[in-house]
């Protein structure tokens, strides 16, 4: 779900939180040492993002910030914000030179610097897995 969040709207927040979850918790922030991605060159996308993604622009950027039910991917063009949220029952992750993020039937395709994000992708990976398995017990 891709949501226009230039003007943070409590609508808007709601939304985000009830499908993505909360915010986690600034405890649980400190123990994991954090949520956040650093800012990432989009190197591809779907046609789903064109709204978000400023034309005009040669590079983009975004971020990903772990929530408790999923992930959102920030968007920022320099005049409009979006997220896109991710439930983790939606979300494939794929490695190689790229990140690709999956979700929804829709992709974005981050560049990585070498050893960029290397540990915030590995705690994206096992917060994904422990949720996985929370919920959905094999």
């Amino acid at each position: 779900m891709l949501i226009n969040h230039t003007e943070q709207l409590k609508e808007n927040n709601q939304i985000i939180d009830d499908y993505v979850g909360p915010t986690i918790s600034m405890f649980d922030i400190i123990l994991m040492g954090g949520t956040g991605s650093e800012k990432m060159q989009i190197s591809a996308c779907s046609t789903y993002f064109k709204e978000a993604l400023n034309n005009f622009q040669e590079t983009n950027y975004g971020n990903i910030e772990i929530r408790t039910k999923g992930i959102l991917v920030h968007l920022n063009n320099g005049r409009l914000y979006h997220v896109w949220c991710v439930p983790f029952y939606r979300l494939a992750i794929y490695q190689t030179d790229k990140l690709s993020i999956h979700g929804e039937g829709q992709v974005i395709k981050f560049h990585l610097k070498k050893n960029q994000n290397k540990s915030f992708i590995k705690k994206l990976i096992r917060h994904k897995a422990s949720f996985t398995a929370d919920h959905f017990p094999s």
